[in-house]
C-alpha cells in the first residue's frame, strides 16, 4: 500500500483477519531506502517486478536479496539512466506490449522490460511539442488506459486525452491524436478512463463523467445534474464490476450502472421572444411570420430567442447562422441572442439549432426567411445609370483629349503656313530692297545737285520720303524676321520727340494740303527729349 506521506506499507497475512504491516520510508543515511515518502502508483510487471512511482522521487525498483532483505533501486543508486532531474515526480506506471509507461508531471517515460541489470535500462522520453501536431498536448501526464481493440490512450491533465498512433512505444517520437474541449471534451483536466462491456470508453474528469465512442469519436458528458449531488471525482483508479462503475469521490464511492445513463432525446421547440431594429424592441411577433421583409433603413438587426425546455434552461446551448450571409455556425453557449450590423441588400434565412437540457443537439433548426430591401442607389437600375455615366464620362474624355489633340495639329498647321509666308515676304522683301535703293539715290542725287520748280521739287521731295518710308517697311519685314529667331535688339539713344514726330508728319502732309486737311502737332513745348530706338518710334507712329 502507497501513502502519499507515510512511504510505503506491506501488509503479510498470519492468519485469518490478522496481517503484519511493515512500513518502508524514505531514509537520508540509507541509499537503498525508498527514494521518497510520497507514493503514487504500484505496478507488477509481468515478470513479476514490482514498480513503485513517488511524486517526487521518480521511478523505483523493489528487490528482494538472497538474506530476505528489501531494498529500493532508483537513481540514487543502481538506477543510473533514470533522468531524476527532469522526472521526478511519477503519477502513473503501467506495462503495453513490451513497453514500461511511466506519467510524470513532465512527460511520458517509456523504457523496455527486457533487461536483466537496472543499469541497462534506457529511457525514452515523449514531450509536448508546440509546433508538432503529432506530439503530446501536455507534459503533465495523469493516466494510460488500453482498450479492448488494443488502442493506447494516454491522459494529461490539461492537454485532454492523446490517443497512440505509433506501434513503436520504445522511441522519443511517438506520434498521438489529442482529442480536447474542442473535440467535445467538457474539460481539459482528464484524470482517467475506463471501458465497460458496451465497448464505450468512460473518462474521468474533476467534476464531469463523459462517454467517449472511439469508433464515431464523439463524446457525450454527464456534469452533478446526473449525479443528483455536488461531488468531485478524485484521482483513484476506476472500476468495472459486474457492468457497474465504481468511482472515488471526495465523498466516498460513486456507482453507476452505465446501461442506465441515458440522455433523453427531447427536441424542444425554438421560438422567437424579441426583435430589435437598430436597436430598439419592436412590438412585431415574427413567430408567425412567412417571411421578414426589412427596409434598406432597417439593417441593424437583434433576434432573441428560446428553446422550450425548461428542465435545466441554463445548460442548453444555441447556435446561429444567416445562410447567404455566412456557413459557419455561430456556437454561443447559452446566449440567446443574434445580432448583425448594416446587412447588405439580398435574401437569407435565419437558421438557430438548440441542445436540449442535456447538451444533446438537435438536427432540426428554427428557419426563417429574411428579405432586405435595396436602396435605389443598389438596385440593377442603378447599376445601369453607373454604367452610362461611366461610359458618358470616358467618351466625354476621350473627345476632349481629341479635340485638344486636333487644335494642336491645326495650330501646328498654321505655325508651318506663317513660316513659310514670313519666309516668302523675307525673300520678296530683300528683292524689293535693291530696286527701291536704286529708286532712292537718283533722286537724292537730283533733289541735291539739280535747279528744280517748287512744285517739282516739292514733288520730288515726297517721292524720296516714300522710298525712304518703303526701304523702312522692308526693314521692318527682315526686323521681324529677327524677331522670330529672337536675335533682334533695341538700340537707345537721346531724341527729340517733337523733331521726330514732325519727320513723320511731313511724309502725309502733301495729301493733307490736296485733301484741305488741317494737319499740324500741337504742343506747348518746343522740345521733348528723352531715350528711346528712334527706328522702332517711328514704326508706331508711322
Amino acid at each position: 500500500m502507497g501513502s502519499k506521506l507515510d512511504g510505503l506499507f506491506q501488509l503479510e497475512r498470519t492468519g485469518n483477519d490478522h496481517f503484519q504491516i511493515r512500513q518502508f520510508t524514505h531514509q537520508e543515511d540509507n541509499p537503498y531506502s525508498l527514494s521518497h515518502n510520497s507514493i503514487y502508483s504500484i505496478y507488477q510487471d509481468h515478470q513479476k517486478r514490482i514498480w513503485i512511482g513517488c511524486h517526487g522521487g521518480g521511478l523505483n525498483l523493489l528487490e528482494k536479496t538472497p538474506e530476505g532483505e528489501i531494498r529500493f533501486i532508483h537513481s540514487d543508486n543502481q538506477l543510473k539512466g533514470y533522468p531524476k532531474e527532469h522526472f521526478s515526480k511519477v503519477r502513473y506506471i503501467t506495462e503495453v506490449n513490451q513497453a514500461i509507461l511511466v506519467c510524470t508531471t513532465e512527460g511520458l517515460l517509456t523504457f523496455s522490460n527486457e533487461f536483466k541489470q537496472p543499469e541497462e535500462i534506457n529511457f525514452y522520453r515523449n514531450l509536448r511539442s508546440p509546433n508538432t501536431v503529432s506530439s503530446l498536448s501536455s507534459n503533465n501526464v495523469t493516466y494510460v488506459y488500453t482498450d479492448s481493440r488494443n488502442t493506447t490512450y494516454i491522459l494529461t491533465f490539461t492537454g485532454g486525452i492523446n490517443k497512440v498512433l505509433s506501434e513503436n512505444l520504445l522511441s522519443e517520437h511517438i506520434e498521438f491524436k489529442p482529442y480536447t474541449t474542442k473535440d467535445g471534451l467538457p474539460s481539459d483536466l482528464v484524470q482517467s478512463m475506463i471501458e465497460d462491456k458496451e465497448g464505450s470508453l468512460w473518462v474521468i474528469s474533476e467534476n464531469a463523467l463523459t462517454r467517449f465512442n472511439p469508433e464515431k469519436e464523439t463524446f457525450e458528458y454527464y456534469d452533478k445534474k446526473y449525479m443528483q449531488q455536488e461531488l468531485y471525482f478524485t484521482e483513484a483508479a476506476p472500476v468495472l464490476e459486474n457492468n457497474q462503475l465504481l468511482l472515488g469521490t471526495d465523498i466516498g464511492i460513486l456507482k453507476i450502472s452505465p446501461e442506465h445513463l441515458q440522455k433523453s432525446n427531447y427536441a424542444p421547440p425554438i421560438v422567437f421572444t424579441g426583435f430589435k431594429i437598430q436597436g430598439t424592441s419592436q412590438d412585431l411577433d415574427i413567430n408567425d411570420l412567412e417571411e421578414l421583409r426589412l427596409k434598406p433603413s432597417e439593417r441593424n438587426v437583434t433576434f432573441q430567442f428560446a428553446a422550450l425546455d425548461y428542465v435545466a434552461p441554463e445548460s442548453i446551448s444555441y447556435a446561429y447562422r444567416l445562410k447567404g450571409l455566412e456557413e459557419k455556425w455561430n456556437e454561443v453557449d447559452n446566449s440567446r441572442s443574434a445580432s448583425y450590423i448594416n446587412l447588405p441588400p439580398g435574401e437569407y434565412e435565419l437558421q438557430i439549432r438548440s441542445t436540449n437540457s442535456d447538451g444533446v443537439w438537435m438536427e432540426k433548426a428554427r428557419i426563417l426567411p429574411i428579405t432586405v430591401l435595396p436602396t435605389f442607389w443598389e438596385t440593377y437600375w442603378a447599376w445601369i445609370l453607373y454604367v452610362v455615366l461611366f461610359v458618358l464620362s470616358t467618351a466625354t474624355i476621350v473627345y476632349i483629349i481629341l479635340y485638344i489633340y486636333r487644335l494642336r495639329h491645326q495650330i501646328n498647321i498654321e505655325q508651318q503656313l506663317a513660316n513659310i509666308k514670313l519666309r516668302f515676304f523675307t525673300d520678296i522683301s530683300h528683292e524689293l530692297r535693291t530696286p527701291l535703293t536704286l529708286i532712292a539715290s537718283p533722286v537724292s542725287e537730283i533733289l541735291e545737285h539739280e535747279t528744280l520748280t517748287t512744285n517739282a521739287r516739292k514733288h520730288l521731295t515726297l517721292v524720296h520720303k516714300n522710298t525712304e518710308r518703303m526701304l523702312h517697311l522692308v526693314n521692318q519685314i527682315l526686323d521681324f524676321r529677327k524677331i522670330e529667331n529672337k536675335k533682334m535688339k533695341v538700340l537707345l539713344e537721346k531724341t527729340d520727340v517733337l523733331s521726330l514726330l514732325q519727320k513723320v508728319m511731313d511724309n502725309f502732309r502733301l495729301i493733307a494740303e490736296e485733301k484741305n486737311i488741317n494737319y499740324q502737332l500741337e504742343t506747348n513745348q518746343e522740345a521733348i527729349e528723352t531715350w528711346i530706338d528712334q527706328d522702332k518710334f517711328e514704326k508706331n507712329h508711322f
